[in-house]
């Protein structure tokens, strides 16, 4: 069986890189049985793992970091994902999820931009990187020109499902009874809230009136009091009862007021591949988005474009569909997306990890680790 080392602690901070490797686990519980790789959860506490034993997936083992780095080569990995571990890089596989610090450098300081670039190079260092698309994989040749030969975009797709018996009830609970349209990005600067706040003044002048709920995380480090600014603005331009600021709610209430939205608004100025597109396509959901090469990478029906800096763009897009709800014209095998997922990522771990092995007495067997694994769990 393919034995797959996962180094995972969960990083409420960054919820959408923790959502990422759920979502890499439930597509291997898609595949078949004989398919399915054993994976060992490289976790510090137990949260870390209940949050990937949630999905189901029964071949799942767990290590602490400090037994794993003990003995690294012992433990019988074939591949490592997703990141660098010392001395592991022969059999590591690493992923980036995007180069946001060199296409909005005004956002980061010089030092978070050399750090940036550092942590990056350690990972080109390894077997093999990944990303998540083609506007990535160019990224690579175009900011590091011939230092990562290896790469393979394997595109992510989304998970975590909601109730449809639910969807009035949860709607209710937020206090959105009537038509509402949704932004479910992290409120940080680079998602670009203020573009729709803009749009819903734009609006008002027009005498039409559009509801829009934000929901996220409203704590950006680069920008201190950015959701407040975002609050103030909505008072000044008029808008504030048209704006519902939700911030971080469970995974399930956001899906489902997601599904009960009129569309979805992706207003971001970068992305490496939009968690909120994947989840509006996995629910036949419409979206209008800004006209990132990325977005239209993933895009290419029940859907509507907008220039990223032009408000007058995304308000003329909301009042043709606050007159005529969008139309959902074609609906997506969204099952088959999730199974392609799986098979990628482990085509490109057997493509890049071929490296040594170790040899003799020294090295752990498959009931090793599984043995270990139990011991983890029963004194948590």
């Amino acid at each position: 069986m393919y034995q797959v080392g996962l180094s995972f602690d969960l990083n409420e901070n960054w919820i959408g890189g923790s959502y990422y490797i759920r979502s890499l686990v439930s597509a291997f519980a898609l595949l078949p049985a004989d398919e399915q790789p054993m994976l060992t959860l490289i976790s510090r506490n137990k949260d870390s793992v209940s949050f990937i034993q949630e999905v189901g997936y029964t071949k799942l083992q767990w290590v602490h970091p400090d037994q794993f780095h003990a003995q690294p080569d012992a433990f019988p990995f074939d591949a490592i994902f997703p990141w660098a571990d010392p001395n592991q890089a022969y059999r590591t596989v690493s992923w980036i999820p995007d180069f946001q610090e060199l296409h909005l450098p005004f956002y980061f300081t010089d030092a978070e931009i050399a750090a940036r670039r550092h942590h990056h190079r350690l990972r080109f260092a390894t077997s093999g990187l990944v990303v998540s698309s083609d506007s990535v994989s160019k990224d690579v040749a175009r900011f590091y020109p011939g230092e990562c030969p290896n790469v393979a975009v394997v595109r992510f797709a989304s998970f975590d499902g909601f109730d449809d018996s639910k969807i009035d009830q949860v709607r209710t609970a937020y206090g959105l009874t009537g038509p509402y349209v949704m932004c479910a990005n992290q409120v940080w600067v680079h998602k670009n809230h203020i573009l729709v706040i803009k749009a819903l003044s734009l609006l008002k002048t027009k005498g039409v009136d559009v509801t829009v709920c934000f929901t996220g995380n409203e704590s950006d480090y680069r920008v201190t009091g950015y959701a407040k600014f975002l609050k103030q603005m909505a008072e000044e331009w008029g808008v504030s009862d048209n704006l519902k600021f939700l911030g971080f709610i469970p995974r399930s209430d956001q899906l489902s007021l997601m599904k009960g939205a009129r569309y979805v608004i992706q207003p971001s100025l970068f992305e490496g591949w939009s968690t909120v597109i994947e989840d509006a396509k996995a629910m036949q959901q419409f979206v209008v988005a800004s006209d990132l090469p990325v977005h239209q990478e993933q895009l290419d029906a029940n859907c509507r474009f907008f220039p990223r800096h032009n408000p007058e763009a995304l308000a003329a897009i909301m009042l043709e569909f606050a007159r005529t709800s969008p139309e959902i014209t074609r609906d997506n095998d969204y099952a088959d997306r999730r199974r392609q997922f799986g098979r990628d990522m482990l085509a490109a771990f057997q493509r890049f990890s071929n490296g040594p092995r170790m040899q003799g007495a020294q090295r752990l067997s498959a009931s090793d680790v599984a043995a270990l694994s139990d011991e983890n769990f029963a004194s948590a």
